[in-house]
């Protein structure tokens, strides 16, 4: 998925980060010339679905390893232990209906695990810094595993990247909004 370039150029926003196309659709302002951009919803949801889908799988590898100390402590920290966050992440998943994303998101200094409906995306807030996330859309799940939509969730532990979701939190604790991700 891509972000068509005519979509960008007429805008002015070509060359610039996914999320800060995002965090300037979703954001922009009625009298801006892309707050009158007759596409400006379908360049948000291309946007927004594309900064999704690359972190979604920037957070997986066929090869994990452990989790690296600094991102257990901090887990630790926020959840009172690592199964306590898996936990919670599994029953906030599960709970979730419908098409939509799970995150773990940097906000105001503390990790939070949010889900977002549809195609929506935290990036389009200043506050919060997606750290890693897990498509919840049946077509993400359904091939593999029909309606057994847990096994799925369950089984996000074995591929995921912990040395991504540290840099992320790193990053998150670096910078003062989402809007410099790339």
């Amino acid at each position: 998925m891509f972000i068509p370039q005519f979509l960008t150029q007429k805008v002015g926003l070509l060359d610039t980060p996914v999320a800060s196309v995002v965090y300037d659709a979703a954001n922009a302002t009625p009298g801006s010339a892309l707050g009158r951009f007759p596409q400006r919803i379908d360049l948000l949801n291309t946007a927004a679905q594309h900064f999704n889908h690359k972190l979604y799988w920037a957070c997986m590898t066929r090869h994990p390893e452990s989790m690296p100390a600094g991102l257990e402590t901090r887990l630790e920290e926020e959840f009172g232990s690592i199964d306590e966050f898996k936990a919670e992440w599994e029953r906030i998943a599960l709970a979730h209906f419908g098409s939509g994303w799970i995150w773990l998101v940097e906000h105001e200094g503390e990790l939070k695990i949010i889900t977002t409906n549809n195609g929506e995306t935290p990036v389009s807030t200043v506050d919060m810094f997606p750290c890693m996330c897990m498509d919840l859309w049946e077509h993400a799940w359904y091939a593999d595993y029909e309606n057994r939509k847990s096994e799925y969730v369950k089984g996000w532990w074995s591929v995921v990247d912990w040395d991504v979701i540290w840099d992320n939190v790193m990053a998150a604790q670096a910078s003062a909004s989402c809007t410099v991700c790339s």
